[in-house]
């Protein structure tokens, strides 16, 4: 066990990104070890049957199966967010009719802080599937605002504040 925690350290230090999934990696790797160890000591503590050995462990392994397999479908969507990129913590996106700022972004599920505070999960596996527009890769802003006028306004009045908006906007340097 110590070796799998230095190797971990040791990658996490070259690759500082990566920490998170090394960890969940190295603790998946420990979980199948304990499990078959555990296997392995029954097999030989007891004169079981290879067959019944065979039955059991095939009932185990499908009851295990459809009980997790949405927990690894977020977490292979999770691995394919971290290695993809489309987003990174800190960045606004929309999903799904929200807006929000990624806050967090797990191995399981993505948390995202919505404009009214709340704070939401998604897990990787519905997020992954859903159209995403992420504003902090936008090279321009595109600001599309209707300005209103009184109905009382003449148009010479109208022609003046056409020319000075012009001014103004001309002279802007991100215009």
């Amino acid at each position: 066990m110590r070796f799998l925690k230095q190797s971990v350290a040791g990658l996490s230090q070259r690759f500082p990104n990566r920490r998170l999934l090394l960890q969940k990696v190295a603790t998946f790797a420990q979980f199948l070890l304990y499990v078959g160890t555990g296997f392995t000591v029954i097999y030989l503590s007891f004169d079981f049957n290879e067959s019944i050995i065979a039955l059991i462990g095939g009932t185990v392994a499908v009851s295990i199966g459809f009980a997790i397999k949405d927990l690894v479908a977020s977490f292979i969507a999770g691995i394919m967010i971290m290695i993809d990129r489309p987003f990174q913590v800190g960045d606004r996106i929309t999903f799904g009719g929200e807006y929000g700022d990624i806050t967090a972004i797990g191995l399981r599920s993505v948390r995202i802080r919505t404009l009214d505070r709340t704070l939401v999960t998604v897990p990787n596996s519905e997020f992954a599937s859903l159209q995403l527009e992420n504003f902090a890769q936008r090279d321009q802003i595109r600001f599309y605002t209707v300005l209103g006028l009184r109905y009382e306004t003449t148009a010479e009045q109208l022609r003046f504040v056409l020319v000075e908006l012009k001014k103004l906007l001309v002279a802007h340097p991100k215009v």
